[in-house]
């Protein structure tokens, strides 16, 4: 039988499709370039140099919803130690904050958000979040045991993209009907054999199991809408 190739890295998330999807203007002031939707904001690149920095709000009147992909991050970023996220947050996109190297503090809203692949990839903040389950304001950024079976605690609401680190093998992996987000790339490139997820979850984000060589079964549940682009890209998954 054919071998799976394992990749190392993921492609960056398909771009959106539809005209509903796509930003109605591109603007910029003296910290940030951003992209304007018909009801939110995009931070594409953040212009400063500022060791704080607390998100705004809102820019144009309209609630910064989304970090975009390597908009502070993925240029080793030396300055930036302490980031402030608003409430208006909902979704940090792929390697948004990644090599910020001298990032050490992390301020999240109280609600869950999704949080994709590499968001916050070598920084010392991130490097420090040594617990088995290191859980922040209900996001399950990164899994650091050694359980063949991973049962996510109760309570948590959102997994990070590649919470799991790629190098690690279990058997199963059970989640909890709290859990309401999963974040690009969730599951990707795990080691993993059976994966469980419970009632709440509506959507299954783009990768969400891709390069997982030896995945044989996914329980999904009757409340998913939608499988995100190549969910099971490179996968062995067999029922």
């Amino acid at each position: 039988t054919a071998q799976n190739t394992v990749s190392t890295t993921l492609p960056p998330a398909p771009p959106p499709t539809t005209e509903a999807q796509l930003p109605i203007g591109e603007r910029q002031n003296a910290q940030y370039k951003y992209e304007v939707y018909t009801d939110y904001v995009r931070i594409t690149r953040y212009l400063g140099s500022n060791a704080s920095v607390t998100i705004p709000e809102k820019l144009d009147g309209l609630p910064v919803r989304v970090i975009g992909a390597c908009s502070f991050g993925g240029y080793r970023n030396t300055t930036l130690q302490e980031v402030t996220l608003p409430d208006s947050i909902q979704h940090i996109e792929t390697e948004a904050f990644s090599e910020c190297t001298s990032l050490r503090e992390v301020h999240f809203p109280s609600h869950a958000l999704q949080v994709d692949y590499f968001a916050f990839e070598e920084t010392p903040w991130y490097e420090g979040l040594t617990e088995e389950f290191a859980i922040v304001s209900g996001i399950l950024l990164k899994y650091n045991g050694t359980a063949d079976t991973v049962v996510v605690p109760s309570g948590v609401r959102s997994l990070a993209g590649k919470f799991i680190p790629q190098s690690t093998s279990v058997n199963t992996i059970v989640v909890p009907e709290s859990v309401t987000t999963l974040g690009i790339g969730a599951f990707a490139g795990v080691s993993v054999r059976k994966v469980v997820l419970s009632a709440g979850i509506k959507a299954l984000p783009a990768f969400a199991f891709s390069s997982c060589p030896v995945l044989q079964e996914v329980t999904l549940p009757d409340t998913l809408e939608s499988i995100g682009e190549f969910a099971f890209r490179d996968c062995s998954l067999t029922k």
